[in-house]
């Protein structure tokens, strides 16, 4: 029994419709469509990371490191190198135990670019 070697060809995606077919290398891909690879990694980094940082609010306000009362706060703070800046809104609930939590993070040069939101719980003390 003989089995033939095959190159791995991997599909990136691109942010448009369909993706680049290239080999597992990216310096392989066509100029083009390793500037669109490069574009969608540095892309989903940024969505990443700006994901832990509203990950990273929320929890600190359920552990009670941070004050859980209704109302907007705003934010800088550095992750991975880069600067972001963060919106907290919290508002009641039915149950007044509980506060409903928007956070929204954003590039800190980009602030109306929200690169990730995320909602939550958070338990007050009575």
């Amino acid at each position: 029994m003989s089995f033939e070697r095959r190159q791995e060809q991997r599909l990136y995606p691109a942010r448009g419709v369909g993706g680049a077919r290239c080999s597992g290398d990216l310096d392989e891909c066509p100029g083009e469509e390793r500037r669109e690879n490069a574009a969608n990694q540095a892309y989903l980094e940024s969505r990443t990371f700006a994901s832990w940082l509203a990950a990273n609010r929320l929890n600190l306000l359920q552990l009670g490191e941070s004050a859980a009362i209704p109302g907007s706060q705003e934010g800088e703070e550095i992750l991975a190198g880069r600067e972001w800046h963060w919106r907290l809104k919290m508002s009641t609930t039915g149950d007044p135990r509980v506060l409903r939590t928007e956070i929204e993070v954003s590039p800190a040069e980009y602030p109306q670019t929200v690169e990730a939101s995320m909602i939550g719980f958070v338990g007050v003390e009575q």
